[in-house]
């Protein structure tokens, strides 16, 4: 099945980007389609999490209108880049 993706972006980014050139645009979404991959699947995980970090990591991601499983990809992603987090 070859289901649609919605990329969400928070108002920080936006207002960032908005003005960026159709060039970079383009450039940003080939990054993107290289990063998903052909027939990128997402791998299901699950953690042992304390619940007051899981509650205090909610709140977090509240406070700054983000998705919480977007921003722990985020994260990853830094952490794996060699970025420190």
């Amino acid at each position: 099945m070859n289901e649609k993706r919605i990329i969400k972006f928070n108002p920080e980014y936006l207002k960032a980007t908005r003005g960026a050139t159709t060039t970079q645009i383009a450039d940003f979404l080939e990054c993107y389609r290289l990063l998903q991959g052909e027939n990128s699947v997402e791998a299901p995980i699950s953690l042992h999490i304390s619940p007051e970090l899981l509650n205090a990591f909610k709140a977090k991601c509240a406070l700054f209108n983000r998705d919480e499983q977007t921003q722990i990809k985020k994260l990853m992603r830094q952490f794996v880049e060699g970025n420190d987090v």
